[in-house]
């Protein structure tokens, strides 16, 4: 057992395991969004979501470029996901 266990979180980064616990929170948001579970109009969430990953994305690409380093999408990724639960959206 601790032979498998080893061998799963040696191929799995925590970046990697924090993207998909984020995003796993957020379709699950998303979802209780669409049943009227959370008061919140889904069609924010999900255009705030796209917005925040899109200008994280960019925004890790640009820096990237301009002092010459690799860029880190899952970082990028991970920071919008945080972001993404932190602002709530407009209330319509």
């Amino acid at each position: 057992m601790r032979q498998y266990l080893d061998k799963l979180t040696n191929q799995l980064t925590m970046y990697r395991l924090m993207l998909y616990l984020l995003s796993a929170m957020a379709g699950i948001a998303l979802i209780l969004a669409f049943i009227d579970v959370l008061q919140f109009n889904p069609l924010s969430m999900l255009i705030g979501l796209i917005l925040l990953v899109g200008t994280s994305l960019i925004v890790n690409y640009l820096f990237a470029y301009i002092f010459s380093v690799r860029a880190h999408g899952e970082s990028a990724l991970i920071s919008a996901l945080i972001l993404f639960f932190i602002f709530s959206p407009p209330r319509t």
